[in-house]
């Protein structure tokens, strides 16, 4: 879980990195900030880095009660019922 919880950081951490590079493209060139492109990458992006950043968390919470408590009991099933 540490794995995918570093892996979801990364992904967040290239998005803000994009989200920034736009950012001062926005603010070199502003006529570009009104094409549609633009607008959707604008809207996009923080979305993404959202959902990422939520699973980033998650899964660290879940490393940390990984490693605290240790992994789950499997699951084994068994029938209860005696037969007649």
């Amino acid at each position: 879980m540490r794995r995918r919880a570093l892996y979801a950081s990364k992904w967040v951490v290239q998005i803000v990195s994009v989200f920034l590079a736009l950012a001062l493209l926005a603010m070199w060139q502003p006529h570009l900030a009104d094409t549609w492109v633009f607008v959707v990458f604008w809207f996009a992006l923080p979305l993404l880095a959202g959902t990422l950043m939520l699973a980033a968390i998650l899964y660290g919470i879940s490393a940390a009660k990984q490693h605290v408590f240790g992994p789950n009991p499997r699951f084994q099933a068994h029938d209860d019922h005696a037969e007649d």
